[in-house]
């Protein structure tokens, strides 16, 4: 990418490619289908060569988020207001939630098992990772930590199972808790953004498995095979397919902070979707111009383009990360 990437960046309707992809049905006719799933490819490819970055839409119809079929669309837990999600968001990070889990607002990293209670077993069943202001900030030592906060939460069930039991008899950095409901909040957004992911690459023409992993992995059965063997090193070959949400604080006029959200970077593996609110904030940086142009928000997207907004549309960003640019050699 020579050329300028400044905003506005490139809209891609998602929608033909995602029911397609996921054999969730459509209303089109195959022939259309065809022409279309073309366009949408076409665009796609055109969006990572001329930005590296782009929007997608998925319209779900009234049919399609309520008619029962083989293949419910899971990215139905955001086919909902910004509000509600939001709502979601804020309650993985309201002071109750996080006394629950032994989680501080200003503290630093915590590790909690989830364990379910539904089995007579009472297993650890999943693993997630609590990042306060001080961990987010990356010194604990500094005097005033950076104004957000973050869960992450592996996609990988075998990762997350087998990372939860390995600590089971190490409780000095970890917090256990039953799984409730608001735990599947990180799960749902998980797959539902692995699942755009999944709709991108195979767009691109990329060969399932290659970039990201669309089976279990086998991380889970080699560490049970090797029960002497260590839990962190057997996970290394699991794919790294992650969730990371963040809640930045509302910051006052008169607050000073050095650093606001994140610093620069780049995404270094293949691909990041955004889920993102009407605050704003994200930004992407255009060497040619040498300047950072705002990512429009869901609602700025559609005071500049024909297409209405509603309840069943989810509004994403999708980001190119480094791995996948060196992969396919900038292609």
């Amino acid at each position: 990418m020579s050329g300028c990437t400044c905003g506005p960046h490139p809209i891609v309707d998602l929608t033909a490619a995602y029911l397609e992809y996921h054999k969730i049905r459509s209303n089109s006719s195959s022939s259309e289908d065809d022409e279309l799933l073309t366009s949408v490819h076409q665009q796609i490819r055109k969006a990572c060569r001329s930005h590296g970055c782009f929007h997608v839409t998925i319209q779900l119809t009234n049919e399609e988020d309520s008619s029962p079929h083989p293949h419910p669309p899971i990215i139905q837990c955001l086919a909902k207001p910004l509000a509600e999600v939001e709502h979601e968001i804020e309650s993985l990070f309201s002071p109750s939630f996080l006394q629950t889990a032994n989680a501080n607002l200003n503290g630093g990293l915590v590790k909690v098992r989830i364990k379910d209670l539904s089995s007579s077993s009472s297993r650890f069943i999943e693993e997630a990772t609590f990042r306060g202001r001080t961990a987010e900030s990356g010194d604990e030592q500094q005097p005033k930590p950076e104004p957000k906060l973050s869960w992450e939460f592996r996609r990988c069930l075998s990762a997350r199972t087998a990372a939860a039991e390995s600590m089971e008899n190490n409780d000095r950095d970890h917090f256990s808790l039953p799984k409730n409901e608001a735990w599947n909040f990180l799960s749902n957004w998980t797959e539902s953004l692995h699942s755009v992911a999944s709709v991108v690459i195979h767009s691109m023409g990329i060969t399932k498995q290659v970039v990201l992993n669309e089976k279990s992995c086998n991380c889970l059965h080699k560490i049970m095979s090797n029960p002497n063997n260590d839990a962190t090193s057997s996970l290394e070959k699991c794919n790294v397919d992650l969730l990371r949400c963040f809640r930045y604080d509302a910051i006052s006029i008169e607050e000073k902070y050095d650093l606001l959200g994140s610093s620069s970077h780049t995404d270094w593996g293949s691909l990041t979707v955004v889920w993102q609110d009407d605050v704003g904030g994200l930004q992407t940086y255009c060497h040619a111009c040498e300047k950072w142009t705002d990512v429009a928000t869901p609602g700025e997207q559609y005071n500049t383009t024909t297409t209405s907004s509603n309840n069943n549309t989810i509004n994403l960003f999708v980001h190119v990360g480094d791995f996948l640019s060196l992969a396919t050699h900038g292609e």
